[in-house]
């Protein structure tokens, strides 16, 4: 199973830097993609399966999840808004 964006893009910035990357990393990155790009990846992020939450770090992992889609989706506004 080949990973989603957000997945992706974390562990390649942990890899090359040996830093988990913010939230603000994620969407720096994002904002280099093309509209269609974005709007390929925020569509794929939607449409991901919502896992059963049973612990306290599976409901963390999926506040940030939420977090990081939201602040993609205002990068994404306002590229658009721009003519991005």
């Amino acid at each position: 199973m080949s990973q989603d964006y957000i997945s992706r893009t974390k562990t390649l910035q942990q890899l090359s830097t040996g830093e988990s990357p913010s939230t603000d990393d994620i969407a720096g990155k994002f904002a280099l993609h093309g509209l269609r790009r974005r709007v390929e990846i925020l569509a794929q992020i939607d449409s991901e399966e919502q896992p059963e939450l049973e612990t306290e770090s599976e409901m963390r992992a999926a506040l940030e999840r939420v977090e990081i889609r939201n602040r993609l989706g205002q990068v994404h506004e306002a590229l658009r808004k721009s003519g991005r």
